[in-house]
């Protein structure tokens, strides 16, 4: 009979200890990601698209921006590119001002998926120019769970305002700092 009541309240105990175990689990909670002032670093590669230009090169861009609204962010800094020109046997290197505006077209916790616009004006090493571009891109960021850093991918069109300046495809790994 003992033995049988011991049982008992043993099985009945088993429970409440199952019940405290899964209140001890640990779960992952999601700090929200910072947003306002940051740095943002892209460096990749432009290729031509249109005729007057030809191979790939590299491209960079440093900005510094500011998220005004969850899904509005602008900011400047400084843009250069390196692209080829058929027939004249060299390459341009454009660099100078950029401005920028990114619109957040969808977001969750830690993805985002910006359109952006650049713009500015940049000087032509090959025929000391200056030239005004244009740079419409979409960019995806996911920031990591170290709250202020976020990486991703940019990929957008160069169009430069000079006549013999051709239309170049950019795509730049990012990484940005928020502070």
């Amino acid at each position: 009979m003992r033995a049988w009541l011991v049982a008992c309240l043993l099985l009945l105990a088993l429970p409440a200890r199952a019940q405290d175990l899964a209140e001890d689990r640990r779960t992952q909670v999601i700090e929200a990601v910072e947003r306002g002032f940051h740095m943002q670093l892209e460096m990749g590669g432009t290729g031509v698209l249109s005729r007057g230009g030809e191979g790939v090169g590299p491209a960079f861009r440093i900005i510094a921006g500011n998220d005004v609204l969850p899904f509005l962010s602008f900011g400047v800094g400084v843009s250069m590119t390196v692209i080829g020109f058929e027939g004249r046997g060299n390459q341009a290197f454009n660099v100078g001002p950029v401005g920028r505006v990114q619109l957040g077209l969808l977001s969750t916790e830690r993805d985002f998926l910006w359109i952006r616009a650049d713009g500015g004006l940049v000087i032509d090493s090959s025929s000391s120019q200056e030239s005004g571009f244009v740079s419409p891109a979409l960019s995806y960021e996911h920031f990591t769970k170290l709250r202020h850093f976020s990486l991703g991918l940019s990929a957008g069109v160069d169009v430069y305002t000079s006549g013999d300046s051709p239309v170049a495809l950019t795509i730049t790994p990012l990484v940005k700092y928020s502070f």
